[in-house]
């Protein structure tokens, strides 16, 4: 279940308060059947959470992060030996057992911080942006191990648009509430207008053209690349644009 919205929207204090974090408003709030304020505690057993900030503790080596994690649980030694070399072996982190969690890159340190999370097998995940600033191959690592997780709900926050549309349901906050909530198909098929994106570079005058033109809904640059929005076809599109330059 993907959280998405701009800076500010309120995702991560949604997050908050889902895991007993936060107060709120609302009359009453539950997840997994227990009532956020009430029965706190109780839900926190059941639940893994990984912070939009990573907080684990740099001295100690991977192994005795995860220890450490087991016995805040309460788990046995034989469950955590268990647990250890099956969540490693996911998080394909065996090797590096021995190593001090400060040593490792940002990607694996978040792969740590979610098989810490899932270390007592928790019924529901929730993740504040967990691939924020990592590289394409650590979240691609970080994708596989969620996609293993048939018997967990996971509920994650996301700045990335390509890791919305991987999530089964999204919801779109701003201004701390949801405006639009589906699928990422369902989403999308219900946008009115289609986005293309331009390659090169077009002079000022053109694009200056392109916004006051009566086909064109919306022009922005996002990264580098010209983004319009219109209710034109990719054929009249094309078409379009060819008309245009050739007036240059």
């Amino acid at each position: 279940f993907g959280v998405v919205g701009p800076d500010g929207a309120g995702k991560t204090t949604l997050l908050r308060v889902l895991v007993g974090l936060l107060d709120f408003e609302a009359t009453t709030a539950t997840a997994l059947e227990y009532d956020i304020r009430t029965q706190t505690q109780a839900l926190r057993r059941s639940l893994g959470y990984v912070p939009q900030t990573f907080s684990l503790y740099p001295d100690l080596s991977v192994r005795h992060t995860l220890e450490f994690f087991a016995d805040v649980h309460g788990l046995s030694r034989a469950v955590f030996r268990a647990r250890l070399a099956e969540l490693l072996a996911l998080a394909q982190l065996e090797r590096f057992a021995t190593f001090s969690v400060g040593s490792l890159s940002g990607g694996m340190k978040q792969k740590l911080a979610l098989i810490c999370a899932l270390l007592h097998q928790p019924r529901l995940l929730i993740l504040d942006e967990p691939n924020n600033g990592v590289d394409v191959i650590a979240r691609g690592d970080m994708w596989t191990i969620l996609r293993q997780l048939q018997a967990v709900t996971i509920v994650m926050s996301t700045g990335y648009l390509d890791e919305a549309e991987r999530c089964d349901e999204v919801i779109y906050l701003y201004n701390g509430r949801i405006r639009v909530q589906g699928s990422p198909a369902e989403i999308t098929a219900n946008f009115p207008w289609p986005v293309y994106r331009l390659p090169g570079d077009l002079a000022p005058a053109t694009l200056m053209q392109l916004r006051q033109a009566a086909w064109v809904r919306r022009v922005q640059m996002v990264a580098g690349h010209l983004l319009m929005m219109t209710r034109l076809s990719r054929s009249e599109l094309q078409a379009a644009v060819r008309r245009l330059l050739a007036q240059d």
